[in-house]
């Protein structure tokens, strides 16, 4: 049953509306409750709990970039996705619909991640878009700037220890992702790394009924214990 449900493919749209799909990566086989990518184990699932234990490294692809499982975007439904990478655990959660919609991040070094444009991309189209720019800017032959539409925003970003694959990406307002306030958060956290502190980020993603983009989101960040909060509204400049 959970296997069924794991390699269904994944769907999005162009930007013309012209639909997209992705099938399940075909170099990944099942062995009873353990993944395997060309016949290397790196993931094993608990099916009665629904939690999946990866290790990103065991699973990239032949340029050692990117795991194909993290990067597929239909996701299992109430879901624990729980990735080692290195030294750092990620933990993302998904809700009734397949969507992240909490995580947690265990964070003691900085990798140096080779980040993929095509997983921001391909999270863009999958994960609903912002279309009111573009939809502003219809019969003009153009496209609207970069300031006022959204872009491929990582959960935590690879700089600081985060994942290169689209389970850590959503469309995220580009006035979010360049505001002063979440640059700074993410020094913040790049700057304890940079001294050997640990950094917990805890998240929570807020969405419209239906919508696979988030309206909102809120940040817990603990750096030896200490804790700031903060809260970002999903909203592109007009």
């Amino acid at each position: 049953m959970i296997k069924s449900q794991l390699t269904q493919p994944a769907t999005g749209k162009y930007i013309t509306g012209e639909p997209k799909h992705w099938p399940f990566p075909k170099q990944i086989s099942f062995e009873g409750n353990r993944l395997f990518y060309n016949g290397q184990a790196f993931a094993e699932i608990n099916e009665s709990s629904r939690h999946l234990m990866i290790d990103r490294r065991k699973g990239l692809d032949a340029k050692g970039r990117i795991n194909p499982f993290l990067s597929h975007t239909a996701l299992l439904s109430d879901a624990q996705y729980e990735v080692i990478d290195g030294l750092n655990r990620h933990i993302f959660y998904t809700d009734a619909k397949g969507r992240v919609h909490k995580t947690e991040h265990q964070l003691k070094q900085i990798h140096s991640q080779q980040r993929d444009n095509r997983e921001q991309t391909k999270a863009l189209m999958c994960k609903d878009e912002d279309m009111a720019p573009y939809n502003r800017y219809a019969g003009t032959g153009k496209r609207p700037p970069l300031q006022i539409r959204d872009e491929g925003g990582h959960i935590v970003a690879d700089s600081i220890g985060g994942i290169p694959e689209a389970i850590n990406i959503f469309p995220q307002a580009f006035a979010v992702n360049h505001s002063s306030e979440w640059r700074g958060m993410e020094r913040s956290v790049k700057a304890a790394l940079e001294q050997g502190q640990s950094v917990v980020i805890r998240t929570q993603f807020y969405y419209p009924s239906t919508s696979k983009r988030p309206k909102a989101y809120d940040y817990k960040v603990v750096i030896n214990g200490n804790a700031r909060d903060y809260s970002f509204e999903n909203v592109n400049a007009v």
